[in-house]
């Protein structure tokens, strides 16, 4: 008899008191800050966009844990332990719960977003700002619990689906754009957004990598091994090998040859030669890596860490070694081999691996590294549209047409002037 998913609704949730936001005097970035988040405060709660993420979360959570046919969840956490079964979660103190993160999730990741910066600059920002406090609902009048770097990378993953996320955002700006009616419009705006004209371009979102040069894959890829099985001997866990710092002095020591070799008149022999011992490093570090790989992954109870904690380090190796023998293999191609090696059949980075080499001809700019965003704005320069391609990177004039029909749908308008400045 197959478990179907139990039916959800909203359950209205209890707002905490928020303390008073200060006062504070002679600074207008903050003022401008303040206000800016005092209006999407309130577009977020009247607009019921924050309800629709908060349901089609709660939805999406339901339907993993069915799909994956979890009929019971473990609780830790806040005091809370124990076992329950999915039925419980809905209509209970478990879903205003989820509710109530979800709320969070969604103003955290805005904030994020609007002021920029790494996760964990954000949580030490968060932790210190009683607006941002205010904002995220993280604070109350007996207690702040400001959540982690970690739970805001969790929260800006919290409805992975791009297709629900973009229903939630074009919820927002159908409302935005209805016309006035009885002397009002819906988002009590002075009047509507024009959403029939659209300014269409593309930008390249580039990846937080330094520039692929060959043998430096090589490089990282021995460093990140090594780290990781330090990090592994030093929670108890070791197998016979010399210590993994000799190995990272290797390859430093390798890379700075390397680099020198433009210098020496026979230097194209001196690269082979380089190359070579750092295939062989890399032949080492993979056979260490692996072993400890297997090592920790029967004996992870021998360490003081949990499953998942475990996992993250083994994700983190398999990734590696996954990668290097492409990487070993496109160094000798273009060093030992000295053949050109196509660009969609690059590899760019070891930790990356969605990435792409777009030549736009910008001026100072002419080859970037990432991935390719088109953004369609309107006339006040809100964004409607957007697509991220991560497998291939398409000729600009395939993007015109799907654009449109993914405004004119998803808006429920028709677009009327169209301009696009792709070069």
């Amino acid at each position: 008899m197959s478990w179907e998913p139990p039916a959800i609704t909203f359950i209205p949730c209890e707002e905490h008191f928020r303390p008073v936001l200060p006062t504070i005097e002679g600074n207008v970035d903050y003022l401008a800050l303040r206000g800016q988040l005092t209006v999407m405060d309130e577009l977020l709660r009247t607009s019921g966009v924050e309800n629709e993420f908060v349901m089609r979360s709660l939805e999406h959570w339901i339907t993993t844990l069915s799909e994956s046919k979890v009929e019971q969840i473990e609780l830790s956490g806040e005091g809370q332990s124990g076992v329950i079964g999915l039925e419980d979660l809905v209509g209970g103190k478990q879903q205003v719960r989820f509710q109530e993160h979800s709320i969070r999730a969604l103003r955290c990741t805005i904030a994020r977003t609007l002021l920029g910066g790494s996760f964990r600059d954000f949580a030490a920002r968060l932790a210190d700002s009683p607006l941002l406090q205010w904002f995220c609902r993280v604070g109350q009048l007996d207690r702040v619990k400001v959540p982690a770097k970690s739970t805001l990378q969790r929260y800006a993953t919290w409805l992975p689906n791009e297709e629900e996320m973009r229903e939630v955002i074009n919820e927002l700006l159908r409302k935005a754009g209805a016309a006035i009616a009885d002397g009002k419009q819906v988002l009590d705006l002075e009047e509507p957004l024009d959403l029939s004209t659209m300014f269409l371009d593309t930008t390249c979102v580039k990846a937080n990598i330094h520039f692929p040069v060959d043998w430096v894959l090589l490089r990282d890829g021995v460093k990140s091994l090594m780290q990781s099985v330090e990090l592994i001997r030093t929670h108890g866990l070791k197998s016979r090998m010399c210590e993994p710092q000799v190995f990272i002095t290797k390859i430093n020591r390798l890379s700075m040859e390397m680099t020198h070799t433009r210098r020496k008149k026979n230097g194209n022999k001196e690269r082979k030669r380089v190359l070579r011992e750092m295939k062989r490093v890399v032949t080492v570090v993979r056979a260490h890596a692996q072993r400890y790989h297997t090592l920790l992954d029967e004996n992870w109870q021998a360490t003081d860490w949990t499953r998942p904690q475990a996992e993250q380090v083994l994700k983190r190796i398999e990734s590696v070694i996954e990668a290097l023998p492409a990487a070993v293999k496109q160094a000798h191609e273009r060093i030992i081999g000295e053949r050109p090696v196509a660009n969609d059949e690059k590899l760019l980075s070891l930790f990356e691996p969605d990435i792409h080499v777009i030549v736009r001809g910008k001026a100072g700019e002419e080859v970037e590294f990432g991935n390719l965003l088109v953004l369609g704005e309107q006339r006040d320069g809100l964004i409607i549209d957007w697509e991220l391609f991560k497998e291939e990177v398409p000729a600009d004039v395939r993007l015109v047409r799907p654009s449109v029909e993914r405004v004119e749908s998803g808006l429920q308008v028709a677009i009327k002037s169209l301009v696009s400045v792709f070069s």
